[in-house]
């Protein structure tokens, strides 16, 4: 199995479990919505929806534009249409952001909390470009490659082998994307211990290793969870980003 199929086949399984351990990305997904209050498109598309934590906002804050919702997972998809079952016009569709194949161009494409995931983060978001109307805008948040630094430490203080994906770098980020315009947060959030950290990332469906990472044996996992049987504290790096067209 692919790198992407194994991220998009634990997002899935998660669906049903996403919604409670998904606090902070409730949070990013407000911030998101907090910076579409200038914006009055006439067609909206939000790329990688999940369970709809920045769908709901969108009938609200454009109950006049046509909005379409996508994600790669149907599970995470099916979970969404729920929350909005109320709002029968959004369109609902399972597309992948990545390799996106649209006729369309839009006046506002959105998303949270879901570009860290590309194989090729700039490629992308340069194709998204490409179906922006004039003035069209881009408005989205991802996690940075400073994310759970403290899991790579304690990783490392114990000699273990570190799968955390390898997240965009904000300052390479930047340079690549040169008309955009960046905030980077960090937001931090405290575990009972590591094993509540290690079913926190596993409930979101978050927990694919890095790309040809040494996967970590049982006693390993053992010690490493033996050495968090205490609260643990982890930052995320959160980049907000923003591109309108002339």
């Amino acid at each position: 199995m692919t790198i992407k199929k194994r991220i998009i086949s634990n997002f899935s399984k998660a669906a049903t479990t996403y919604e409670l351990a998904a606090d902070l990305q409730a949070k990013v997904a407000y911030d998101v919505a907090t910076r579409l209050d200038q914006v009055d498109p006439h067609s909206v598309l939000e790329l990688g929806c999940g369970t709809g934590l920045l769908s709901q906002y969108l009938p609200r804050l454009f109950p006049d534009a046509n909005i379409w919702v996508t994600d790669v997972s149907q599970s995470m998809l099916s979970v969404c249409q729920q929350r909005l079952c109320q709002h029968s016009a959004i369109k609902i569709a399972c597309l992948d952001a990545e390799d996106m194949i649209l006729q369309q161009s839009f006046d506002l494409i959105v998303s949270s909390m879901m570009f860290h995931w590309f194989n090729d983060v700039v490629s992308s978001i340069q194709k998204m470009m490409l179906h922006l109307n004039r003035k069209g805008k881009i408005v989205f948040s991802m996690l940075g490659n400073n994310s759970l630094l403290e899991w790579k430490h304690i990783s490392s203080q114990l000699g273990l082998p570190n799968a955390t994906p390898i997240f965009p770098e904000i300052e390479k980020i930047k340079v690549l994307l040169p008309k955009f315009t960046f905030e980077v947060r960090s937001l931090k959030k405290t575990y009972a211990n590591g094993h509540a950290f290690l079913k926190n990332l596993k409930s979101l469906g978050a927990n694919t290793a890095r790309y040809n990472s040494k996967p970590i044996k049982s006693s390993e996992m053992r010690a490493l969870l033996r050495y968090l049987n205490q609260e643990v504290t982890m930052s995320y790096e959160v980049i907000y980003a923003e591109f309108q067209r002339r």
